[in-house]
């Protein structure tokens, strides 16, 4: 069976920007497209061009089809929220100003490589808040009181960082601190966590083997997890992939929260390899 490979379109109002994107066939760059038919699209204007590409962007915007509107900054920042107010384009999420190509040629080789959920496109530090932009692009805020490492750095300090080339971290040289999209996505959304450490979990060998020694440390009985048949438990313990819900039962049966029971798993699977 032949996998197709995915496929963008490339508006280029803004020629200078034709050096940001690959020369694969998997980016097509195309002649000012069709509203109604054209799917997965970047487009590239400059700020004085923005009332030439309100109308398309806002209907493919519409639409989700819009992966990110690249934003040539050619004209004083002061003015930018008023070009876009102009242009009627308020609303587009997926803005990402630039104005260099570093920040667009980021965010297509995450593209072109299926990483831009795990890649960063751009940080900024507002105040005691670190401001993170996926690749995607999605947007990510922390505080700095919630990233040990670096809750006591000074505040002339946090906006020295260094964003790395590929966007697979954010670094402060004087701490020798680096923070991946991962790790913020991990202290910020516990639902990505518990999802991150059960996807962890499945991946050690003996991990079912762990959960069913764990289970009879407490004495407790395969029918006795509420919530969950013996014959599920059954396929667990051999092996078969778990849902965060049936973690989160298996948890409670064990009188644990889910961060500690997926801990005290781990741990026994690793004693096991």
């Amino acid at each position: 069976m032949i996998t197709q490979r995915k496929k963008w379109n490339v508006w280029l109002c803004d020629e200078e920007a034709r050096a940001a994107v690959p020369s694969v066939p998997s980016f097509r760059v195309v002649k000012r497209p069709r509203s109604a038919t054209v799917r997965n699209l970047f487009v590239f204007c400059s700020a004085i061009q923005l009332p030439q590409v309100s109308r398309l962007v806002s209907t493919v915007n519409r639409r989700n089809q819009l992966i990110a509107l690249f934003l040539r900054q050619d004209a004083d920042s002061v003015w930018l929220p008023q070009l876009l107010v102009r242009a009627n384009l308020r609303a587009v999420r997926s803005l990402l100003v630039f104005s260099d190509l570093e920040l667009p040629k980021r965010v297509l080789a995450a593209w072109q490589h299926g990483a831009e959920k795990e890649l960063i496109a751009r940080a900024m530090v507002a105040g005691d808040r670190l401001l993170v932009t996926s690749c995607v692009p999605e947007t990510i805020e922390i505080g700095f009181e919630e990233i040990p490492a670096l809750s006591q750095l000074p505040r002339r300090q946090r906006v020295k960082f260094e964003l790395s080339s590929d966007g697979s971290y954010i670094r402060w040289p004087q701490k020798d601190v680096h923070l991946s999209l991962d790790t913020i996505r991990c202290a910020t959304d516990p639902s990505y966590r518990e999802q991150r450490a059960a996807s962890q979990l499945s991946r050690l060998r003996n991990w079912g083997v762990a959960i069913s020694m764990l289970r009879k440390r407490r004495s407790l009985r395969q029918c006795e997890i509420p919530g969950l048949s013996e014959r599920q438990l059954r396929r667990i313990e051999g092996g078969a992939k778990a849902t965060v819900p049936a973690l989160k039962k298996l948890a409670a049966a064990h009188g644990m929260e889910l961060e500690e029971y997926l801990d005290a798993v781990a741990e026994g699977a690793t004693k096991l390899n």
